[in-house]
């Protein structure tokens, strides 16, 4: 079994799932998967609860959770949506902790695939 897909089913992400909806296709997976953690929206949305922002703060944490759900990430898809719903009524209650929950998936997630 690849290393990586090794890595990803240690974590907890659908590995068979989302290799079905790349077609099989491993490098691809790992392509997005890259690009996933090279993006800036995990900073962006970490400046947006720091501002407050609720509006913001969901759109960023709306694409996060979308893109997780599509790469199969489900540790991080399910941080997201305990996110994302209160943020979709602009409820800023415990927006702060939320992201630090998401926020420490985020690394986890990082520490045991990279």
């Amino acid at each position: 079994m690849d290393g990586f897909v090794l890595k990803l089913k240690n974590y907890g992400a659908d590995v068979e799932g989302t290799l079905e909806r790349f077609l099989g296709d491993v490098d691809l997976y790992k392509k997005c998967l890259d690009d996933f953690l090279e993006d800036q929206t995990m900073c962006k949305l970490k400046e947006a609860v720091e501002a407050g922002d609720t509006h913001t703060a969901f759109l960023h944490s709306h694409a996060l959770k979308g893109v997780a759900g599509n790469l199969g990430l489900t540790p991080l898809y399910e941080r997201l949506i305990e996110e994302v719903e209160p943020l979709r009524t602009e409820n800023a209650e415990d927006m702060m902790r939320l992201y630090l929950e998401v926020e420490k998936e985020y690394e986890r997630l990082r520490q045991e695939v990279l």
